[in-house]
């Protein structure tokens, strides 16, 4: 069942900035090259719920190498 306006977003995150008493967002760029897309994470909402979920997985293993002879 979809949820209106909301999606998923998968790539690489390959810059970021994090939230400070100025600004309370997470910043983070996603897909480096042609389709780059920015997101902001309010990390100090006052509206229940609050909390910021997430998964980051950091323990990917990496692509087969294939070498052509």
């Amino acid at each position: 069942m979809p949820i209106p306006h909301y999606g998923v977003l998968a790539g690489r995150i390959f810059d970021r900035i994090l939230a400070t008493s100025h600004d309370e967002h997470y910043h983070m760029l996603v897909n480096r090259g042609d389709t780059p897309q920015r997101v902001a994470i309010n990390t100090q909402s006052s509206t229940p719920p609050s909390q910021v979920l997430y998964y980051a997985n950091t323990d990917l293993p990496l692509p087969p190498v294939v070498s052509e002879t």
